[in-house]
């Protein structure tokens, strides 16, 4: 009879681990930003292109960010508030201090972010920028407007 409860009492564990996973993850949201020099304000590198995915999680946001021909070393990666050809104050941190382009890609997750902050980015993400800065570039290299919508 203890090992039928054990059983039960395991498989129960199990169920409620599973329930919370899928909430959790549910509660995840990704946002999408196609980079460029030619779109930062000022402008950024004139050859430098890339993509970013962001996934917003209750506390922090993960980034995968593909620089293309805009260096190798960046010093910082931020979402910034701001429309379309207007600059805006940086809104959430991605990384501060220098990271490297290690298999093409910069990624990582920010420190904690307040999560009316991440309410805010999820239910506009037009309203927001992501951009990364370089030693030649400090005002940013490259930039990209957030959107639901997975490029194609």
């Amino acid at each position: 009879m203890t090992r039928i409860r054990i059983v039960i009492a395991f498989c129960v564990a199990i169920i409620v681990l599973a329930a919370l996973a899928t909430v959790s993850s549910a509660a995840d949201t990704k946002l999408y930003a196609t980079l460029s020099g030619k779109a930062e304000v000022p402008k950024g590198d004139p050859d430098g292109a890339g993509t970013a995915v962001l996934t917003v999680k209750s506390s922090s946001v993960c980034y995968v960010i593909s620089p293309k021909k805009a260096g190798s070393s960046f010093a910082a990666g931020h979402i910034h508030a701001g429309k379309k050809g207007k600059a805006g104050p940086v809104f959430i941190n991605l990384w501060t201090k220098p990271k490297k382009v290690s298999g093409g890609k910069l990624t990582g997750c920010s420190p904690t972010v307040k999560a009316a902050d991440l309410a805010k980015v999820k239910a506009k993400p037009s309203d927001y920028y992501v951009n990364i800065h370089n030693a030649k570039y400090p005002a940013g290299a490259v930039r990209g407007q957030l959107t639901a919508k997975k490029p194609s």
